[in-house]
């Protein structure tokens, strides 16, 4: 069991606060842009990085999937398809039963007029490398599952890469991440392909590896997060078990639920968050039963 600090089950107390924090920010964001409020709105540097707070709370998800790839797969000398079976069992149950919620809420016409190939690379999450508006997805968070694959796929290279030189790595991904930002921002201004373009991202990803190797860094995520015990550790790791679909599924709830002309916003605003709550709930629980015969085959795997 590697060190860390640890919550139950072996958690990372600091993972599960990250993890809450930045899906968090992401919610916050669609919110303030539907309801037609200024803090939804982007800043930064345009054609290389200019996001709303979601953008934000993306690059803290990309960070934390380095991180924790990286705590949980690090010490292993070698990752195969089996590394890429088991992530795949873990984030596309959520996703499929995400899509089936959208496509529950928009009627069954929202899967009309497309090929067997737009239908498989959406399923798949991949759909966002073709440059596809996103709202032709069936499910337009499904954007983010594709550059997460695309981040599980580079993720043994850099992790080798990291503890070889991991000064050198860390800066050749930084470089890798500029040039590409700089590049695709001019070549494509309007297809949002610096967040989808996976070399953009692939400084954030690579970061978060970065900041578990070695055991002196582990100590002080340890240090950070000592006073996080019992109660509260719990609270952290269900909130942070139920963010994955609360990303998932809160988009398909926003129009539905959320009226930027209406006086009781603060009303429908509540009911969004309860309404996107119960239905992460139910999604976890079903993710959990199909867990349950994945699991097994992805160990054999």
């Amino acid at each position: 069991m590697r060190g860390g600090c640890v919550g139950t089950r072996d958690r990372v107390v600091l993972f599960d606060i990250v993890r809450v924090i930045g899906v968090s920010l992401v919610v916050l964001a669609h919110i303030f842009q539907t309801l037609g409020l200024p803090a939804g709105d982007a800043f930064g540097i345009r054609g290389f990085y200019y996001v709303t707070i979601g953008g934000l709370g993306v690059t803290l998800m990309l960070v934390l999937s380095g991180a924790s790839l990286e705590y949980a797969y690090g010490g292993r000398p070698r990752l195969g398809a089996g590394f890429m079976w088991r992530r795949a069992t873990r984030i596309y149950p959520t996703y499929w039963l995400g899509i089936l919620v959208s496509v529950l809420l928009s009627g069954t016409s929202a899967l009309g007029g497309r090929s067997a190939l737009t239908l498989a690379l959406d399923f798949s999450g991949l759909l966002v490398f073709t440059g596809h508006p996103w709202a032709d997805y069936l499910l337009p968070m499904g954007w983010f599952v594709g550059v997460i694959v695309a981040m599980y796929a580079l993720f043994p290279a850099i992790s080798v890469l990291l503890k070889r030189n991991p000064r050198w790595t860390l800066v050749g991904l930084a470089v890798v991440s500029i040039v590409s930002r700089v590049v695709v921002g001019r070549v494509l201004p309007d297809a949002r392909a610096i967040d989808w373009f996976p070399l953009c991202r692939v400084f954030e990803f690579g970061i978060g590896a970065w900041a578990v190797l070695g055991a002196s860094r582990l100590r002080r995520i340890r240090m950070c997060c000592a006073g996080i015990t019992g109660g509260a550790a719990r609270a952290w790791s269900g909130a942070a078990n139920l963010s994955f679909p609360v990303f998932i599924v809160h988009y398909p709830l926003l129009q539905p639920l959320l009226h930027p002309q209406d006086s009781n916003t603060m009303f429908h605003v509540a009911g969004f968050l309860a309404g996107t709550t119960v239905l992460a709930y139910v999604v976890l629980q079903a993710d959990r039963m199909l867990q349950r015969h994945l699991r097994p085959r992805a160990a054999r795997v």
